[in-house]
């Protein structure tokens, strides 16, 4: 085991799904993604602990107070992350990856291991599975821009330094944020932190493999520490920190 934790990272390209649909194409995407978590050490750790936790007994990631449209959107998600579990254990049993009695590494695709992953993955039902997924914000307009203008008013647009970008160890300065411009998010709480007129808010992830979004109203760049990030509107984009090339940069008004 110890020896799979510490191998070096494959840095082979990775695809980039288009939507969240369930086609074949979007499966073996979504499967290659679910497979790259095993490629960074502080990843697969990460997984196998929650893996860990749920064993004891966690509640369902489907609350059950929720409506027809969100149960169905909940219900799809971990579908998708079930043909994803049960494709890589036949993957890593293909490769070798696999314990002493023979079975691969990945937990069975049980409802308890479909709920860590889900809690690990999914922001919201309709945020769906990986960052190139998120919507664009649903509210708009002065109001809904308040919380963000407050926050930035009280700790500026330079929180962080260079060093700190983005999600290694942190230096502490990051802030927690509540009021994003999403309807379904709006009232929780995410650390945030600013660097070079840009607000970062850090969703998913940690380390080298993170993504979120970001508010960037003041320039029409990112730091090189930021490879793959895609316009959603109104100065806010979704991004990742990853260790593959970039497949994805897309300012507002134009791609490069």
């Amino acid at each position: 085991m110890q020896r799979l934790l510490n191998r070096r990272p494959n840095k082979s390209p990775e695809p980039t799904a288009v939507g969240a649909g369930s086609s074949a194409c979007a499966v073996h995407v979504a499967s290659r993604r679910w497979l790259s978590f095993f490629r960074y050490p502080g990843m697969r750790a990460l997984y196998l602990f929650i893996v860990l936790l749920a064993s004891v007994g966690a509640a369902s990631a489907a609350d059950s107070t929720a409506n027809a449209a969100e149960g169905a959107q909940i219900q799809h998600l971990r579908e998708r992350i079930r043909s994803m579990m049960e494709t890589n254990r036949a993957e890593m049993l293909k490769r070798g990856m696999t314990n002493e009695n023979g079975q691969p590494l990945l937990p069975a695709a049980d409802d308890q291991s479909i709920d860590a992953v889900y809690r690990l993955l999914v922001v919201d039902p309709s945020f769906g599975l990986s960052w190139d997924e998120v919507p664009p914000p649903n509210l708009r307009g002065a109001d809904a821009m308040k919380p963000i203008e407050s926050f930035i008013a009280t700790n500026g647009w330079n929180m962080w330094t260079a060093s700190d970008l983005l999600l290694g160890p942190r230096s502490g300065a990051e802030k927690p944020l509540v009021g994003l411009p999403w309807k379904q998010i709006r009232d929780r709480p995410f650390s945030a932190g600013t660097l070079g007129g840009i607000l970062y808010v850090p969703l998913r992830g940690f380390g080298p493999e993170s993504w979120g979004v970001a508010y960037n109203p003041r320039t029409n760049r990112f730091p090189a520490a930021v490879n793959n990030f895609k316009a959603l509107g109104d100065h806010w984009y979704v991004w990742t920190q990853t260790e593959s090339p970039p497949v994805a940069q897309q300012y507002e008004g134009r791609k490069r």
